[in-house]
């Protein structure tokens, strides 16, 4: 993705906007954009290694059963983001049959 100056604008204008949205349908207090968007990578953070820590179980049982950990908040957020929480894929890298099973 681009970070020149008109994506930050555009960037800068869409958390505006998010804001604006959330504070009309607030119930908590008014939030202002740096405080939606830090809740906002604390969440994907959180997603993330929550996804990780579930692959690393699945591994871990060595083909038997394994019981899904991820939460309903986990499962919409990577739903949003889709391939954005999954790695790149390396054939070269020994630990690429790893990175293929989701």
């Amino acid at each position: 993705m681009k970070t020149d100056a008109v994506w930050n604008q555009k960037k800068t204008e869409a958390w505006s906007e998010i804001t604006c949205l959330y504070n009309m349908q607030q119930k908590s207090g008014i939030r202002i954009d740096v405080q939606l968007k830090h809740l906002y990578d604390g969440l994907k953070r959180d997603a993330r290694k929550e996804k990780s820590h579930d692959k690393v179980q699945r591994y871990i049982t060595g083909g038997g059963t394994h019981i899904p950990s991820i939460s309903k908040s986990t499962e919409k957020i990577v739903g949003l983001l889709g391939e954005q929480l999954d790695p790149l894929i390396n054939a070269i890298d020994c630990d690429g049959d790893y990175n293929t099973g989701s």
